[in-house]
């Protein structure tokens, strides 16, 4: 049987049972009626990987493979190495964050021809610890930068400063406060990402502002950026949309994920939007809502909280502004750049 054979089945049950006024009728709801076993193994098993722990130093190694490759064939292969510890460096900074706040199942991927990525599994969503997570990376890159120029001072070699160069533009520019940057992620989780309307536009603005940058650079990489986007904010305002009516429901928040609320979740993003819930989307059902309910769940910034982020971003790319620029006067002077 298809695996959307079956969550059709469910939503054919949903359909029966009526869907407002939701808090009159919480009890009501038999779970067995509107999950079956199968959706309800799927709901439960989202998130779960153990077999990624084995695997992540071959995905690394694999996918590190497959970037130098690529590299080479488009670039100066200096350049690709140059880059490639620049991008592990960055990610190193983000998985050092994971690890802080212990994440589970980290591991670190290069993506060909556009850069790497870190991902782990946090138990529970907090908007803090994602803000957090994410400045780190460019942090810890633009750290890194000032002590390529330091070892220069001591072994004058070439590498260091095209080092210093590569990753400079790398990581201020993943500063930006612009989705799917560093920066983005750490001003929309401090800032919009309890709205889903605010957020909305925020990712809006950002899609906009890629598309301008990729005109301006004649880049076809950030181009294809901007598009992948923009095709997914639908489906990201229509999750947070459906968890933030849920989240003023105590008969859904807090607690453990169950049947019951499984089922409110379904019965709601149906009510919503019942595109995610048939034909080709139906596949993805479970995962679907798994993603509502940790953004129903999830740990929000309180306003002297957001106050304070605030400042830790306006601050980081202060002080690095001012480094940069110190670091450009030194080249310069020093007859190395370029």
């Amino acid at each position: 049987m298809p695996p959307s054979f079956s969550y059709l089945s469910s939503l054919q049950k949903i359909q029966a049972i009526q869907h407002y006024p939701m808090q009159s009728q919480p009890h009501n709801i038999t779970p067995e009626t509107t999950i079956d076993e199968n959706l309800w193994e799927k709901i439960s098993s989202v998130g779960s990987s153990n077999k990624q722990r084995v695997n992540a130093w071959i995905l690394l190694g694999v996918s590190l493979f497959l970037f130098t490759g690529l590299g080479a064939f488009n670039w100066n292969l200096s350049w690709v190495i140059i880059l490639v510890v620049a991008i592990f460096i960055h990610e190193l900074g983000h998985m050092l964050g994971m690890k802080l706040f212990r994440y589970t199942n980290i591991k670190m991927l290069f993506i060909p021809l556009i850069g790497g990525v870190a991902i782990g599994t946090s138990g529970k969503q907090d908007a803090f610890r994602i803000a957090m997570i994410s400045i780190l990376g460019p942090v810890l890159g633009l750290l890194s930068c000032y002590l390529a120029v330091a070892l220069w001072l001591f072994y004058p070699q070439r590498f260091f400063i095209e080092y210093a160069w590569f990753s400079l533009f790398i990581n201020a520019f993943n500063l930006l406060p612009i989705l799917p940057l560093d920066g983005g992620h750490f001003m929309n989780e401090t800032l919009f990402s309890r709205f889903p309307k605010a957020e909305l536009v925020f990712n809006i603005v950002a899609v906009i502002t890629l598309a301008y940058i990729a005109y301006l650079w004649s880049s076809w990489l950030m181009g294809i950026l901007a598009l992948f986007w923009m095709i997914t904010i639908p489906l990201r305002y229509n999750i947070g949309n459906v968890a933030a009516k849920l989240r003023r429901k105590d008969a859904v928040a807090g607690g453990e994920i169950t049947k019951e609320k499984a089922s409110r979740i379904c019965q709601e993003l149906e009510a919503i939007c019942p595109q995610y819930t048939q034909g080709a989307h139906a596949k993805n059902l479970a995962k679907y809502i798994h993603d509502i309910w940790e953004k129903i769940n999830k740990k929000f910034l309180t306003v002297p909280m957001t106050i304070f982020m605030v400042l830790i971003y306006l601050t980081t790319t202060c002080i690095f502004t001012i480094g940069t620029g110190l670091f450009i006067r030194f080249i310069t002077r020093q007859g190395l750049a370029g």
